[in-house]
Formats: C-alpha cells, sequence, structure tokens
C-alpha cells in the first residue's frame, strides 16, 4: 500500500522520534560508548535494522524534541539545525546518533579517536572504514510514511518497544527508562479508569517487553507515584537529564529503589522528594557503589541528620533558583551539570561520607552552596553574589596534620632554614588561635602570631609569651590539641530490676519448668 519502503538516507537527516526509549529518546552515555565497540569490533550494514518515521506536518514538537537533545548533551551529539530533519528513528537511533557525531566531529573522551578532544574522520577511517563510509554517504532505512501513524498512533510505541526487546542485540533498557515507561504506562491508564490505577493494572503494558530491571519495577510505581512530581514527572526528568549526561548506566537494584520510595518518619512526614532525587543523582553518578539503603533511611528518617536535610533541602532550592534566574546566560547541559553535581555533593556531605574515588572535602553544606555560585559565576562570564559567602567565610579553619605540608612553595636561605615560615604552618594546618601540646614534655600552649623574621611561633604558655623554634613545629614535635567533648552522665540503672531481667527469668522458668 506504499505506507514503507526502503532508502539509503544521511544521518543528518534523520533525528529521534520522542516515542524512542519511551520518552527519554537516546542516552549520550550509550552512544560515547557505541562509538568506541564500532570502532573496535568493526561496523556491518547487514546487521542493522534501521526504521524511522517520515516527520509529521506539524514539525515542531519533534524538532524541538531533538535540539534539546542535543544541547543538553554537552557537545556529544551532533547539533539540530531547525527544518533540517526529514526522518525520526524509531529503531538503530543510537547508531544513527553515533554516525551523526563522527560527521559532526562531535566532542569524545577516546583519544585514539579525536584530535584536539573532537571525532576525527581520518582516525575513524583507519579503525573502521566502513562506519566511516556510512557516517559520509548514509545508511539503509525502512521508511513508514506519516499517514500510517496518524491513523495509527501506537505504532512508533510498538515498534520502539519490539526493537528494545530483551532478545534483541540493541542497548537493553535502563533503569531510568523503565521508570519513564511505567509513567507513561500510568497516565495512559488514569484517562479511562477514575477509580485510581494499581501496579496490577499496567504491570502487562510494562513488562511486555520483558525489560531486564523488571523486578524493579513494583517499587518504581510506588516511587513515581509519590515523588516524580506529578503527572508532568518534572522531578523524574531532571534526573534523567542529568543521569543521561553526567552519570553511568547502571542497576541500583530492587533494595535500594524499594527504600527510596518508602514514605518518611516521624509526625512531620515530610515528603523530601529533593533529597530523594538528589541521592538518586549520587547512586548513579559513578560505577562505584557511592549510596546504601542506610544512607537513605537516614535521609529520610534519621532524627539526628534532620536539621542537616532541611538546611540541605533549603540550599537545592536556591540552587535551583540561582539556575533558573540565569538560564539564558548559561547552557543547558552545563546548568544541568552544576546543579546535578552540586545536589551529589550536598548528600555527600550531609552524609560525611568517604571514597577512595571521590575527592570532595566541603566542611559544610554552605560551602558547596558558595562553590556552585563560583562555578555557575565562571560559566555565565559575571560575577554572581553568593548567599554562602558569609557562613563560608565564618567558618573555623581546619586543623590539619603536618603530613599535608606542601600546598605551598617552600622558600629556603642557603642553609635550609625556611623563609616563609607563616605561609608553610598554614600548609600544614597550625593557624592562629590553635592549642598545641608539646610531645617531650607535654607543654601545652596557644599560637599567638609567628614572626617570619625571626622564624618563630608566639605561643602563650600559662601566663608567659614563649617564642617556639617554628621548624620544631613543622617538624613534629608538637601535635595539636583537640577538645573532647565533656562526659556524659549516665544515669545508673539495676540491670536486676528491669523488664528485660523479668523477660529472662520468665523465659528461663518456662524453659525449666
Amino acid at each position: 500500500a506504499n505506507l514503507a519502503w526502503e532508502a539509503q538516507l544521511p544521518a543528518n537527516q534523520i533525528g529521534v522520534h520522542p516515542e524512542n526509549r519511551d520518552g527519554c529518546g537516546i542516552l549520550v552515555s550509550h552512544v560515547q560508548r557505541l562509538i568506541e565497540e564500532l570502532c573496535e569490533l568493526g561496523y556491518d550494514s547487514q546487521l542493522t535494522r534501521n526504521i524511522c518515521v517520515e516527520i509529521p506536518h506539524d514539525r515542531a514538537p519533534s524538532e524541538d524534541f531533538n535540539i534539546k537533545l542535543a544541547d543538553g548533551s554537552g557537545g556529544a551529539l551532533a547539533k539540530v539545525a531547525p527544518g533540517t530533519l526529514r526522518f525520526l528513528s524509531l529503531s538503530g537511533g543510537h547508531t544513527n546518533q553515533a554516525i551523526k557525531a563522527i560527521a559532526a566531529g562531535c566532542q569524545h573522551q577516546s583519544a585514539q579517536l579525536t584530535m584536539d578532544g573532537s571525532l576525527s574522520m581520518a582516525k575513524i577511517k583507519e579503525k573502521c572504514p566502513e562506519l566511516a563510509r556510512v557516517a559520509e554517504q548514509g545508511q539503509m532505512w525502512v521508511v513508514l510514511s506519516s499517514h500510517a501513524i496518524s491513523r495509527f498512533p501506537a505504532i512508533p510505541r510498538l515498534v520502539q518497544s519490539a526493537a528494545n526487546a530483551s532478545t534483541h542485540l540493541a542497548a537493553a533498557e535502563s533503569e531510568l527508562q523503565l521508570a519513564r515507561k511505567v509513567l507513561r504506562a500510568y497516565l495512559s491508564a488514569s484517562e479511562t479508569k477514575a477509580s485510581g490505577v494499581t501496579w496490577l493494572d499496567i504491570s502487562s503494558e510494562v513488562l511486555r517487553s520483558k525489560p531486564p530491571h523488571m523486578k524493579v519495577a513494583p517499587a518504581m510505581f510506588k516511587f513515581i507515584m509519590n515523588y516524580a512530581g506529578g503527572k508532568s514527572g518534572h522531578m523524574l526528568s531532571a534526573t534523567e537529564a542529568f543521569v543521561n549526561t553526567c552519570g553511568v548506566n547502571k542497576s541500583l537494584g530492587f533494595e535500594l529503589w524499594d527504600c527510596i520510595s518508602q514514605e518518611s518518619k516521624g509526625k512531620s512526614k515530610i515528603p523530601r522528594l529533593l533529597a530523594r532525587h538528589a541521592a538518586l543523582k549520587l547512586a548513579y553518578l559513578q560505577e562505584d557503589v557511592l549510596v546504601t539503603c542506610a544512607d537513605i533511611k537516614k535521609l529520610l528518617a534519621g532524627k539526628e541528620l534532620q536539621p542537616e536535610v532541611d538546611k540541605m533541602e533549603s540550599i537545592i532550592l536556591q540552587i535551583h533558583k540561582m539556575g533558573k534566574a540565569h538560564e539564558d546566560a548559561c547552557s543547558g547541559a552545563t546548568l544541568v551539570k552544576l546543579q546535578g553535581l552540586a545536589e551529589c555533593q550536598l548528600v555527600w556531605r550531609c552524609l560525611d561520607k568517604k571514597h577512595r574515588s571521590v575527592e570532595w572535602k566541603h566542611k559544610s553544606l554552605e560551602e558547596v552552596g558558595h562553590e556552585f555560585v563560583e562555578r555557575l559565576s565562571t560559566a555565565c562570564g559575571k560575577t554572581l553574589t553568593s548567599p554562602w559567602s558569609a557562613a563560608v567565610d565564618a567558618s573555623p579553619p581546619s586543623a590539619l596534620t603536618s603530613s599535608s605540608a606542601g600546598t605551598c612553595m617552600l622558600e629556603t636561605s642557603e642553609t635550609g632554614a625556611i623563609l616563609n615560615l607563616a605561609a608553610a604552618l598554614k600548609a600544614a594546618g597550625f593557624t592562629v588561635g590553635l592549642t598545641l601540646c608539646r610531645k617531650a614534655d607535654k607543654a601545652t600552649g596557644k599560637i599567638m602570631s609567628v614572626d617570619d623574621g625571626a622564624r618563630v611561633v608566639h605561643m602563650q604558655v600559662g601566663d608567659k609569651l614563649m617564642n617556639v623554634s617554628g621548624q620544631s613545629v613543622l617538624d613534629g614535635e608538637w601535635r595539636v590539641v583537640r577538645e573532647k567533648s565533656p562526659a556524659k552522665v549516665i544515669p545508673w540503672e539495676n540491670p536486676l530490676q528491669g523488664p528485660d531481667f523479668e523477660k529472662a527469668c520468665l523465659r528461663g522458668a518456662m524453659t525449666t519448668a
């Protein structure tokens, strides 16, 4: 009926259908990895199954979707000029985006395939001549007529779902793509069922393509119902955008999704939407496990941590407000990275976590917010006022050990004596106001000032002001005295008069009876 045909199409004329990957479009991390895999393993056009559809007459929504997708990739995807798209991919979209990126010389992290950080056609030809050929000449596609789509609007969703089925060689559905599918299935079911939609009502549609993370879907449904941001799913979309740009495609698993979907504890029942999505972004940031179920429980139910979580969510709100105010001066991809990274750092600082692959060492939540403002100022090209500058300036200096010396260049005389003593002591963590204890005789004193000329430290020892050799402090003969918290008096409770003892006696009597 002339509703489908085959044609060789140039890559730059083909965009991504908004229905592809259940509304996610494509994943930038998949495209980047696919380029390396195609160059290493080789490209064979006979193994591809590319399906696309003619762009509809009302091209604005599809065109805007592709423009935003490219702009949000941070230069990893080829730019889309208005009026250039003629077709929209339903299957083979990641491969086409990889070919477009090669033809456009987009940014890539592989040094073997790039020149000054951009993909080089000459290097691609050396690795895989066939891939370079299709980047220049295009590849074969099965084209569906726009008339068929207008008559049967469900065709795009059916084709992309079949192409992403677990039995195919295509990249498997990610967890966040599955979350998007759950949201779309709920919205579709809610139009016809007024009494409320349950997981059983949509499970068959969500799991039709047998996604690899199908066990997580029930917990995702609970999370989306309460914490996706409503029918628009704007909170989920923001998390997707950050993970697509900066994160990795990994599985968090059922336990973590089940934990993060639980209701908040306590009398207030605060939903903690911002904290939940910030924790998700941190969890997807690296392949290493950075967030655990215990961390989630602390954020949502830890009594001692709730004031810090309140402060963290307040800072996240201010960060979003500042980003919104300057989105015209900062590209969308850069803003997504800056805001998402700040949220990850806030969760990290709030939980006071440490990991071998993470080098964040912020002393406070305010310092994270202040650092975000500085990065946003650089991205916008203008100086912005930080609402956290006063708090950062007022924070006490950290007392580091002498092993951290070397952050400044030491100026020495011909005899080896340190000339810039004050800078060297500051770099080692010995600042004015700290109390030191001499290891030899346990004498203690407070640093009052440093004399660079005499190379001595003026210390208040009791009622006397003494001069101590600065070199001896740097050599480790003195240590920082850290004040201990006052002892906590615990009231005495007779263990023989408590309910636990009575239970034990009763259990023993029942056992011996």
